[in-house]
């Protein structure tokens, strides 16, 4: 798009948005340039403009949105103003705070553990106190390392009366949810068998015929597909969805299953690192999962946020009339970013980086995360090694027993028993260092297609993270890569 700051020959064939910046201000850019004098004279003659010379662009008082969209409709332009939901949502936004003695006492009155609060940092509690706020309907789009998955558990727990919880998250993550949840939740709410992690099609939902007795249930996106008829009986009331852009693709048969069954959910907390406003439309899907009412229509949003200011070249984005057409490009560009940001801040979505709570931040923790070899061939041969080595081990305990040992029931000499003690140790260290070499080196090749999907989830595209790889098996890792 072009800035007013041009000269245009003719105001009629000039069509100018009006976008928000902020709560107080907004800005009016025009789709086709130049600008005719006229019409700057007009956006001068606004109360309280500024032009902003680094950005490059006027910026008006909100207040006086109407009274510039009355006089430049008068010149013959045509205006594309604010949708009035954007202008409600700026009236009632707040802007997100951590400084809020009250938080830790608004939660616990409204129900929260006092051992699930005490494992909070301070900008942790605010994004539970946002879900809440939104009645447990919200897309926290912290950066990656700020603990989303603690802060959804908390939130969880804050709406316990409604258990089960289901979980989707990546393959890679399941068994990371199963240890942060015994990590965060006192076992006086939730003891360790109510927590069931699905590794197959095969598992069971349920231990017998009875009641449903699990608590929380954490899946991968793909076996919630496949076991859909089997989870939605349940009728899960509090759905998390870690990494939920993995539901961005409006037309894939992932989000057509799994989005109806999180907007029948009473709670839905969407997490996500990467909340791809440089690609607005990826985040429709989930916004309608969050609120199928308020993001019903595709069009309309694509109009506002998708629109590529690219032209085609097979079709122009606009035809003789200034009316939007759709290009080769569809929905897959941005504009009004700025516009959108606020509006999901206002509305569903909290959002912190790093570098502004690096205070707060506690000190760097580290996770073993277990990874499921899949293929049964090699986790036979793998238990075989196993086998092997504590055998190995139960040899050399009982050698190192009798080599102590003050009675002797051999007719050898002294020496000759003490060379023969040393040959046998020595064949069976070397055995047993040949196996472990045999485990580490198949191991790691195993671990390799589930170490990549792991690290996937960090190397998201438009991900400001960094991520650092320590491994021997890095010439594999990048071949496979």
């Amino acid at each position: 798009m072009i800035i007013l700051s041009l000269i245009f020959p003719a105001c009629r064939n000039l069509t100018i948005d009006f976008s928000l910046l902020n709560p107080k201000e907004f800005t009016a850019r025009a789709e086709l340039g130049p600008i005719p004098g006229i019409v700057i004279d007009t956006l001068k003659l606004c109360p309280g403009v500024r032009f902003e010379y680094n950005l490059k662009r006027w910026q008006f008082p909100l207040m006086h949105h109407d009274r510039l969209l009355a006089s430049l409709r008068k010149l013959g332009c045509g205006v594309e103003p604010i949708p009035r939901h954007v202008m409600v949502a700026a009236t009632i936004y707040r802007p997100q705070s951590t400084a809020d003695e009250n938080i830790a006492n608004d939660l616990k009155e409204g129900g929260l553990d006092e051992t699930v609060l005490q494992n909070l940092a301070p900008f942790q509690r605010e994004a539970v106190r946002f879900i809440t706020s939104k009645n447990g309907r919200a897309l926290v789009a912290d950066e990656m390392g700020l603990g989303k998955t603690r802060t959804a558990i908390a939130a969880a727990c804050f709406y316990q009366q409604e258990w089960p919880v289901l979980i989707l998250c990546p393959s890679s993550a399941r068994h990371h949810w199963q240890q942060e949840l015994l990590n965060v939740v006192p076992e006086s709410l939730l003891e360790p068998r109510q927590i069931t992690v699905v590794d197959n099609g095969h598992h069971p939902l349920q231990r017998s015929n009875d009641a449903f007795d699990y608590k929380f249930v954490i899946i991968s996106y793909n076996l919630a597909v496949t076991k859909a008829p089997l989870l939605v009986p349940f009728n899960f009331q509090v759905i998390i969805a870690d990494e939920s852009h993995y539901l961005k693709t409006r037309q894939s048969k992932r989000t057509k299953v799994l989005v109806p069954m999180i907007q029948r959910a009473k709670r839905a907390i969407l997490l996500s690192g990467t909340p791809a406003l440089s690609r607005p439309l990826e985040l429709f899907s989930q916004l309608q999962a969050l609120d199928s009412l308020k993001w019903n229509d595709l069009k309309e949003f694509g109009k506002r946020y998708c629109r590529d200011a690219r032209p085609s070249s097979k079709k122009s984005l606009f035809n003789s009339h200034n009316r939007f057409t759709w290009g080769d490009n569809g929905y897959k560009g941005a504009n009004n970013t700025t516009e959108l940001h606020f509006i999901l801040s206002a509305t569903v979505m909290i959002r912190r980086l790093k570098k502004d709570i690096l205070q707060q931040l506690p000190p760097k923790n580290r996770y073993l995360v277990k990874i499921d070899i899949n293929d049964n061939e090699t986790r036979s041969r793998f238990m075989q090694m196993l086998a092997t080595l504590s055998k190995y081990e139960e040899l050399l305990s009982k050698k190192k027993a009798k080599s102590t040992s003050k009675l002797s029931l051999s007719l050898k000499s002294s020496s000759e028993q003490t060379l023969e003690s040393q040959e046998t140790m020595s064949d069976i260290l070397s055995s047993k260092k040949q196996v472990l070499l045999e485990l580490f080196n198949e191991s790691g090749s195993a671990k390799l297609p589930a170490v990549l999907s792991y690290i996937d989830t960090y190397l998201v595209k438009d991900s400001s993270g960094k991520v650092r790889i320590y491994t021997l098996a890095i010439f594999s890792l990048l071949f496979l890569m």
